[in-house]
């Protein structure tokens, strides 16, 4: 609007001893809506009117994902307005009240008592292997039923026959994507468990995005062991009982994060050779395969490869030197018109840098078998 204000209300009722209900008031002075289109403003891309769009801009996806969240809180929102005088949201979402021990902190370790009386079972589509085997290490830990597929069709195909209690889902993979594979599994399967969002894109939007093909949360790779874990408990029904300490940098000239492996692998050394052996055949695969798309000028397999590395070499903890040449050969490939000679010269400074991490982990990891 031109003119006018906007209120926001919080308040709380005590329903019982253990739950509260929220009631949260947005309400403006603005143009309104009309009674005609208010039984439309949830919808996708729904607009009160062109004009209305043109002049103030348009509903767009934010209420859809709006409601899909409160309801996903089990919780309520609705509207009331009037054309020419202003709209009133309200949003209605029933909490438990935390428990004393819920506030406890730990150092950092995880409480896996937490988990240790539920039969979870997780399925994780995902289809680079090094990231697979991440997440299958903190599973393995947690003792958490899991299985594992490498993209969304063979996760169509399980989902008929096998019933899980949360999913992970990657969202580039060959095939069918993790955007289009929760379409199917809302629509056509018609299954409501909880799909995470696993991505290395960590735009602006990305996560509402996800949220509106149906996905219920979303979370940034490289994994931290942390942030998966608070995720495991949010949406298999337990409650987040412990809070980490912050990180402490330890890296070496590689840039290598070591204090993000010794966390992510609880210090083992077996676990971290079993990593660091699967990063060095990993990233020759992904390597083979920028070569071979470089050879034919073919920009977006080189894109693709460079964006699968990437994630290879943060999940190995060479975010920072390794990731960022990778990451800026994945931008030069996909520019509009890619520069060959510029493209060239990065793949080298890729592989000088992989040579660089492949010395640093054969002589602080392999050499000590």
């Amino acid at each position: 609007t031109q003119s006018g204000k906007v209120d926001l209300l919080v308040s709380g009722k005590e329903l019982d001893d253990q739950t509260i209900n929220l009631s949260i008031k947005v309400r403006d002075t603005g143009i309104g809506i009309s009674a005609e289109k208010l039984g439309k403003i949830f919808d996708r891309f729904g607009q009160a009117s062109a004009d209305t769009t043109r002049r103030f801009g348009g509903t767009g996806l934010g209420l859809t994902i709006t409601k899909q969240l409160v309801e996903l809180q089990k919780g309520q929102i609705m509207v009331e307005s009037k054309e020419g005088e202003g709209t009133c949201f309200t949003v209605q979402i029933p909490y438990e009240v935390a428990a004393e021990d819920a506030h406890r902190i730990t150092n950092g370790s995880l409480p896996l008592d937490e988990l240790k009386d539920m039969d979870i079972s997780i399925l994780v589509v995902e289809d680079n292997p090094m990231n697979q085997r991440i997440i299958e290490i903190l599973l393995d830990e947690w003792k958490i039923r899991h299985k594992h597929v490498y993209n969304g069709k063979e996760a169509i195909k399980l989902l008929k026959k096998e019933a899980f209690d949360l999913i992970f889902m990657d969202i580039q993979m060959p095939e069918l994507d993790g955007y289009s594979t929760t379409s199917i599994i809302r629509q056509k399967l018609h299954l409501e468990v909880p799909i995470i969002a696993t991505t290395a894109h960590a735009f602006p939007g990305e996560r509402e995005k996800c949220i509106s093909y149906g996905m219920n949360d979303y979370i940034a790779k490289p994994l931290q062991h942390n942030e998966l874990y608070s995720l495991i408990l949010r949406y298999t029904g337990k409650k987040r009982a412990w809070q980490d300490t912050p990180d402490l940098m330890a890296k070496s000239e590689t840039g290598f994060d070591r204090d993000y492996i010794m966390d992510i692998t609880q210090g083992k050394e077996e676990t971290i050779r079993e990593m660091a052996q699967l990063f060095i055949d990993q990233s020759a695969k992904e390597l083979n395969v920028i070569d071979g798309a470089a050879k034919h000028l073919d920009f977006p397999a080189m894109a693709k490869a460079a964006h699968s590395l990437k994630s290879t070499t943060a999940y190995m903890g060479f975010n920072e030197d390794l990731g960022q040449k990778v990451h800026a050969l994945e931008q030069l490939a996909m520019a509009e018109d890619p520069l060959v000679t510029k493209i060239r010269e990065q793949i080298k400074a890729v592989k000088l840098s992989r040579e660089k991490a492949i010395s640093y982990l054969k002589s602080e990891f392999l050499s000590k078998v």
